[in-house]
């Protein structure tokens, strides 16, 4: 696949979990600093991510990816972390009490809506 400037393909859970389990050993090998990784991580990682996952992206797509692997980690953890909240390990979804809670949570931050009723299957 080629990438030329414009809209980024789309992601496939496959190519998520191919990036997440790269990032993880770049992790234990001590690239990660404080949750954050260092610039080079990327461009150490591209070639291993494009061979496994058959495509040809490049550093920025990786790196955009991952952000919006971590914006969408804090937003249930922001939802999972109310009082009274919990998660379903099985199922990867979030538990909430009441639906008072759902209304309150959402009136908080209306993100919040589209991710209530959808897994995440990226919580390890």
């Amino acid at each position: 696949m080629s990438m030329g400037k414009g809209r980024s393909p789309n992601w496939t859970f496959r190519q998520d979990k191919i990036l997440l389990d790269l990032l993880i050993d770049e992790y234990h090998k001590s690239y990660g600093s404080q949750g954050t990784f260092k610039a080079h991580v990327f461009l150490d990682i591209l070639d291993r991510f494009n061979s496994t996952a058959n495509v040809r992206m490049d550093k920025d797509c990786l790196k955009n990816c991952w952000r919006n692997i971590k914006k969408i980690y804090h937003i249930y953890e922001q939802l999972r972390t109310r009082s009274g909240w919990g998660w379903d390990e099985e199922r990867n979804l979030l538990v909430a009490p009441d639906e008072e809670s759902i209304q309150a949570a959402i009136a908080s931050n209306s993100e919040f809506k589209k991710y209530l009723d959808k897994a995440f299957s990226y919580k390890r």
